[in-house]
């Protein structure tokens, strides 16, 4: 009898590490490798690891803000686009990994800190089955001075896969473009 329960554990258990080998790598690995992306500024490989809902969150965000925009300077500016219809036609994910790709050129200096950043993940809430913030360690160095701030990325399942939601920054970045377009009007 004690057999068989050893044995029907070992079962169980080789089961279920199949079933989470199955499921892919959990939050905090995933943020570990889209961390890796941005050090190498690999825009599509960031984008790889965002969630779909984010993207198409970020396209809805633009897709009000270039409207207000006569001069058309941001959807060329930021998208290489010449009008809204155009835009539209782009895939979510093309127009972030372009956003962010005209974003680093536009920022050198920023894009050199990222390169040069280190991210140390300590660990992930869940919230549930389906959603989890990942907790890490960002440390940046300027002009041989580190600075380490303690940040969160929330990252939810898509197709049996964690995805990164947008962050806090690309929100308020949109919300800034939007507002400095409404000011120029």
């Amino acid at each position: 009898m004690r057999q068989r329960l050893r044995l029907f554990t070992v079962l169980a258990l080789f089961s279920l590490a199949g079933v989470l080998h199955a499921q892919g790598p959990g939050p905090e690995r995933v943020a570990e490798m889209q961390m890796a992306a941005v050090s190498r500024s690999d825009w599509s490989g960031f984008t790889s690891f965002m969630h779909p809902d984010a993207l198409e969150s970020f396209k809805a965000a633009f897709a009000e803000i270039l409207p207000m925009d006569g001069t058309g300077e941001a959807g060329s500016g930021l998208f290489g686009v010449s009008d809204l219809a155009q835009y539209q036609q782009a895939s979510a994910a093309d127009l972030f990994t372009l956003f962010m790709q005209r974003l680093s050129e536009a920022a050198p200096e920023m894009m050199m800190m990222t390169r040069g950043a280190r991210y140390q993940v300590l660990g992930a809430v869940l919230e549930g089955p389906e959603l989890a913030h990942v907790v890490y360690r960002l440390t940046v160095t300027v002009d041989d001075t580190p600075f380490s701030s303690m940040e969160v990325e929330t990252y939810r399942k898509h197709g049996g896969q964690w995805k990164s939601m947008l962050r806090r920054e690309i929100d308020q970045l949109v919300a800034g473009i939007r507002q400095s377009i409404a000011e120029q009007e």
